[in-house]
């Protein structure tokens, strides 16, 4: 969670390094990631494409592939989850609680247990770590899907793996653009730290907030 932000590939890449770290020192035996999302500039470019198996290497967890959306489609799944969010924090604010700024948002996702598989940090993005300024790459925008080999080069589709697909070699990648290296993010809260097999935060509840929790559960048994 950022409250300023301008929505770049460095962001983007920033928070995936992040968030992957973190996944990794939560569940060290996590060792390839598949990311998803849809066609935003800030997503879908050349910089963060390039980059992505480095920052993989960096934090110890193989990114394997990299998949948009059809255009127009969304995030789909992504969007779902969001939603679950979003209720917990109107319901927060429901209650007579102001969510202004992110670490309100962060407050507002942790409270009464926290949200099920919803880990939140709040962040800035150092951009005096932003190194890779150009590149020699064209036509990304007509390619949808992305898979990273384990030599180094990358397969690409137009649709999700629709006939063999572009072949991309080690040295081409490497003649379009030198990948950016660590972003270093700026840390202002550290992820809370929701036990993996239930989502419910190990932070210690006030007695106030446990009497509300029981209350909230109870109305929900009743409503059952």
């Amino acid at each position: 969670m950022l409250d300023d932000c301008t929505q770049n590939w460095f962001a983007v890449l920033s928070i995936i390094e992040h968030t992957l770290g973190h996944v990794k020192a939560v569940k060290p035996e996590t060792t390839e990631a598949f990311l998803r999302s849809d066609n935003a500039e800030g997503y879908h470019c050349v910089y963060l494409i390039l980059s992505l198996p480095i920052l993989g290497d960096r934090v110890g967890i193989t990114i394997k592939r990299y998949d948009f959306s059809d255009p127009q489609a969304g995030k789909d799944v992504c969007d779902r989850r969001i939603t679950v969010i979003k209720s917990h924090t109107h319901r927060y604010v429901n209650e007579g609680r102001d969510v202004r700024e992110a670490k309100d948002m962060k407050t507002a996702i942790e409270s009464y247990g926290g949200v099920k598989g919803c880990f939140a940090a709040g962040v800035r993005i150092n951009t005096s770590m932003k190194t890779m300024e150009k590149h020699s790459m064209t036509g990304i925008q007509s390619l949808n899907n992305f898979s990273f080999n384990d030599n180094g080069s990358m397969n690409a589709w137009k649709a999700y793996n629709v006939g063999p697909g572009k072949l991309f070699s080690l040295s081409q990648l490497l003649r379009y653009g030198t990948p950016q290296g660590a972003t270093s993010i700026d840390i202002v809260e550290l992820f809370s730290n929701p036990m993996v097999d239930t989502g419910v935060l190990t932070s210690t509840r006030t007695q106030h907030e446990t009497m509300d929790l029981r209350m909230f559960i109870s109305r929900v048994n009743i409503r059952k």
